[in-house]
């Protein structure tokens, strides 16, 4: 080992700290219920375009309208299928507030926070993601100066 890290043989391996390991994982829980979410969606709208019935827009997901989208649902066990649907939608869109809550804690632990803020077109949740994406900025620079040649002269 002493004699590879004496010619320069060894390359640093990068070690993500405790505080990114908490950002990672509440971010992949935040992504994991919209998908989630999205998935269950799209169910419920192929359950009424399987019955020839138009599910235009968020009306078919509106507690206040559901009775009357069920009432179209003629089959017994079809109708079933839907109020499942709709309670597994009520349970995601239950869970995303609190998720999205502690994903933005969480990143607004880090300094980066502030300068990924301020670039047009990036909401907090785009850049709490990418917070959890890009985990240390060094870790970047590094791999862009090798990338490009420079790292030999850096170093």
């Amino acid at each position: 080992m002493a004699e590879l890290l004496r010619t320069g043989q060894l390359s640093p391996v990068y070690h993500e700290p405790l505080a990114r390991r908490t950002l990672n994982a509440l971010a992949a829980s935040y992504l994991a219920v919209v998908k989630d979410g999205t998935r269950v969606m799209n169910r419920l709208k192929a359950i009424y375009r399987g019955r020839g019935l138009r599910g235009e827009g968020k009306q078919v997901y509106s507690p206040r309208h559901r009775q009357r989208w069920l009432e179209q649902l003629k089959e017994p066990g079809v109708r079933q299928r839907a109020e499942l649907r709709y309670l597994e939608l009520d349970g995601l869109l239950k869970l995303r507030a609190p998720a999205r809550r502690a994903l933005l804690g969480e990143a607004g632990k880090h300094s980066a926070r502030k300068i990924l803020a301020s670039i047009p077109g990036l909401g907090p949740i785009r850049v709490a993601l990418l917070l959890a994406l890009i985990q240390t900025p060094h870790r970047v620079g590094y791999r862009l100066l090798i990338a490009s040649g420079s790292a030999s002269r850096a170093l």
